[in-house]
């Protein structure tokens, strides 16, 4: 926990605990902060190592410079009722 709160403070992600059983139980361990630049060294060393993120963020520059968002190339986001 002590290197998940380290990674959290530093890089500013948030870390959920989810309850499967029970989405309304799920609890905020360490908030997310929003920051106002990118680390773009760290961005550029995850896509080398996860496809998926570099997929992400081509899609990403593809919706930005056409202005127009494609909900249908991002991960669905359910509604409480589909997570029970």
């Amino acid at each position: 926990m002590d290197e998940i709160k380290r990674l959290s403070n530093s890089f500013g992600i948030g870390i959920i605990k989810l309850d499967i059983g029970d989405p309304d139980y799920s609890e905020i361990i360490y908030p997310a902060s929003k920051k106002e630049l990118l680390d773009i060294d760290t961005m550029n060393k995850i896509t080398k190592i996860n496809p998926d993120f570099r997929s992400f963020l081509k899609r990403i520059i593809i919706d930005l410079n056409s202005k127009e968002i494609r909900k249908e190339k991002y991960d669905k986001i359910f509604t409480l009722d589909e997570l029970i």
